[in-house]
């Protein structure tokens, strides 16, 4: 059980290091939505950010995301007003 307790403590404190970086202009864009959800399934959604982002950033933010999550999924791209908007899920593994 303290193994679990760990790794949803090491997921929360990562959580919070990516919205701290993305904070700090990582993301070229303002953070339009958070969801946090949790189910009872082996394999949760931790955090799904909705962004605006530049190529450069769109790396940045994916390499924070592979650092601390078991695997992201972008959900959705789409281009309005020559911006280009996302979706991502981090999933974390328990």
């Amino acid at each position: 059980m303290s193994g679990l307790s760990d790794r949803v403590s090491k997921i929360l404190t990562d959580s919070t290091h990516i919205a701290d970086a993305m904070s700090q202009s990582v993301v070229d864009g303002a953070v339009t939505g958070v969801a946090c959800r949790s189910i009872s399934e082996s394999t949760r959604p931790i955090v799904t950010q909705q962004v605006a982002l530049n190529e450069t950033a769109a790396q940045r933010l994916g390499d924070l995301l592979q650092q601390s999550f078991e695997s992201e999924r972008i959900d959705s791209i789409h281009s309005y007003d020559g911006t280009t908007y996302c979706e991502i899920s981090c999933w974390g593994a328990f």
